[in-house]
């Protein structure tokens, strides 16, 4: 499934239902890492089942940052939701937690 198997408003519905589940119980930022969840939300074919990735799904409705491997990046801007992709890897080893733990740290 991708962004463009439903219309923009049935992603918009299913990310508010989270997000009155997330006030309920005092989540202020869902670090989703399961891919069908993260499909569910953003509407890509996720790989994560073999690598890393997590989604940035914020209490009150900002951009939408997921992390995923460097080439997984192209893919994920031209089938999801996010408004903003950021890869980890590439010819550096790199550890994708250190990168999230960078990104959380300068998104406060």
């Amino acid at each position: 499934m991708s962004k463009n198997d439903f219309d923009i408003s049935e992603f918009e519905n299913r990310q508010a239902r989270v997000r009155v589940e997330m006030e309920k119980t005092g989540i202020d930022l869902l670090l989703v890492i399961a891919p069908a969840h993260i499909n569910y939300l953003i509407g890509t074919p996720s790989k994560g089942y073999q690598e890393f990735q997590v989604l940035f799904f914020p209490l009150k409705p900002d951009k939408l940052t997921i992390l995923t491997r460097l080439p997984d990046v192209p893919h994920l801007e031209a089938e999801s939701l996010a408004d903003e992709v950021i890869g980890w890897g590439g010819r550096e080893p790199e550890d994708p937690i250190e990168v999230m733990k960078r990104i959380m740290t300068e998104k406060n």
